[in-house]
């Protein structure tokens, strides 16, 4: 890993912990929360590649959780990583153009979806208890669209090299 990508790995990582703790909603009665740090993690999978974003979703999720809801931390850990692995895996394998995002937006949407589900399962005993909190992770997963789509299109139009 180059000097620029572990900088941008680490900007990245503060940046998805911060959109995490700071913009955040609890859900329901469960110990969870929607946010916007994932948007920081599609950002990721798009600029430093699959490692990269695998790092800045297990980092980032895992230091939010650990202050505002710590039963999440260790899934978080392992669900963002998958998350941000998919979706630069996805784009780097699709070329990188607007078909490729979108198809790694529902790749890190289905691994975030279901992999809340089988932790919520887990902690609250009950599979079906746990589609309560789908809805949610729905919404957070679609909320997290627009803010890496505007970057990039910023960054290309700047003639950023990505």
């Amino acid at each position: 890993m180059n000097i620029r990508k572990l900088t941008l790995v680490s900007i990245l990582t503060a940046m998805t912990a911060l959109l995490t703790l700071v913009y955040h909603v609890p859900v329901l009665s469960t110990s969870g929360y929607v946010h916007f740090g994932d948007s920081i993690i599609y950002l990721a999978a798009f600029m430093v590649g699959p490692g990269g974003a695998a790092v800045v979703g297990a980092l980032g999720g895992v230091i939010a959780d650990l202050l505002v809801s710590p039963v999440y931390a260790i899934p978080t850990l392992i669900i963002k990583a998958a998350m941000g692995g998919a979706a630069g895996a996805v784009y780097a394998k699709m070329n990188k153009g607007k078909a490729a995002a979108a198809v790694s937006f529902l790749a890190g949407g289905i691994i975030l979806t279901a992999g809340y589900y089988v932790t919520d399962s887990l902690l609250y005993g009950s599979f079906v208890s746990a589609t309560a909190t789908i809805p949610f992770n729905i919404a957070q997963f679609v909320a997290s669209i627009p803010i890496p789509c505007i970057i990039i299109t910023v960054l290309k139009r700047r003639n950023v090299n990505l």
